[in-house]
């Protein structure tokens, strides 16, 4: 048996995550999907049923054209619309730079994550990449993948933003298991389309149970449904590559330049040198680890997202009753 108010307060809070993502309307399967703590037994149709007839629900939702959002929120169909065209031609120019970046050696596997991701980009929008690295070479492949989009004229740097690469998250494929295990980080880890590297994502995704806790009917993106297919003479061109870097001394050296050169840019209560520090260190949206590198400029859009949501769901709690 659906137990009304709970199903409708998950409604609701996963409304109001996506309002706070910009005014992203959610169709009646993505609600389904992307629905935060619900712990009953849901069947998708009566969900859907549930969206279409609960009175209560309708005091704080409107649906337009399949899609569903709350209430005072002006046009978000046509804004979602409008941005899934902007997607559309971001991918198609994405995929082209994308593919030059299979050069580099220790890439076991790149997603896309971020609003391109749901295909909620605007024009001024970045391109967000996940790397899954080789362990021992995390810092190695920052460096050259930094320098790579560099020399293409592809790296998101300062206020150079639009179809920009932007290379914020980094984990090493013996510790994929994320250890910020938020709602957030639920959603970010639902939300990932793989371009490649399906073994290392099934891996991932497998390693990641813990996001059912938050997100108990999601399905990630383990079809590869943007992949990009491997170019021979790319591959060729890695494979020289990979013995020259294939030294601890590269790897030390290059972590030491970087970390160097983060630390000071940075205030020290932006910084973290382990997930666990970062866990407890509110202000902190760097994490310079061997394991994960997390660089997000110039403050933590999931803290961001995180304080916005924790007044949501204050507001709503105490509206449902």
């Amino acid at each position: 048996m659906v137990d009304d108010l709970s199903l409708e307060k998950s409604i609701l809070l996963t409304l109001a995550y996506y309002d706070i993502l910009g005014g992203y309307p959610l169709t009646a399967f993505e609600v389904y999907k992307y629905l935060i703590g619900y712990t009953q037994v849901l069947p998708f149709d009566e969900l859907l049923s549930f969206l279409t007839d609960n009175q209560r629900l309708k005091k704080d939702v409107s649906h337009q054209n399949g899609f569903y959002f709350l209430k005072n929120r002006e046009n978000p169909v046509k804004e979602r619309v409008e941005r899934q065209k902007v997607s559309d031609q971001k991918w198609k120019k994405l995929k082209k730079a994308v593919s030059w970046l299979r050069i580099i050696p220790f890439i076991k596997a790149a997603a896309v994550s971020g609003s391109l991701a749901i295909n909620n980009a605007r024009s001024e929008s970045d391109w967000d990449l996940f790397i899954i690295a080789e362990s021992g070479h995390i810092w190695t492949v920052r460096a050259l993948l930094i320098a790579l989009t560099q020399l293409m004229g592809q790296r998101r740097h300062g206020q150079i933003i639009q179809d920009k690469i932007c290379l914020n998250w980094f984990i090493a494929d013996q510790s994929l298991e994320l250890g910020l295990k938020s709602v957030s980080q639920a959603q970010f880890i639902s939300q990932l389309t793989p371009l490649w590297g399906k073994e290392e994502f099934d891996k991932f995704f497998s390693a990641n149970q813990w996001t059912k806790q938050h997100l108990p009917f999601s399905v990630e993106k383990r079809n590869n449904l943007r992949e990009i297919k491997q170019n021979v003479l790319i591959c060729g061109l890695s494979g020289l590559l990979k013995p020259i870097f294939n030294l601890k001394i590269v790897e030390k050296k290059l972590k030491k330049w970087q970390k160097e050169r983060i630390v000071k840019k940075n205030k020290p209560e932006y910084l973290s040198f382990t997930l666990n520090e970062m866990k407890k260190n509110t202000q902190a949206h760097l994490c310079l680890s061997d394991e994960t590198l997390i660089l997000q400029y110039p403050d933590s859009r999931d803290l961001q997202i995180h304080r916005l949501y924790a007044r949501k769901i204050k507001e709503i709690l105490s509206n449902c009753g």
